[in-house]
């Protein structure tokens, strides 16, 4: 039976809840720690 929701399937497995949730933060995050070591890289010569 494939009619069960997402919210049931995401309630049972917590860690794909969990990585589900930080997903975007981390990816901006990881983000702006890239951009800002480039912009280091570029000033510095």
């Amino acid at each position: 039976d494939y009619s069960r929701p997402l919210s049931t399937y995401l309630f049972q497995r917590s860690r794909i809840r969990l990585l589900g949730l930080l997903a975007l933060p981390m990816t901006w995050l990881v983000g702006v720690y890239i951009v800002s070591l480039a912009l280091l890289l570029v000033t510095a010569f």
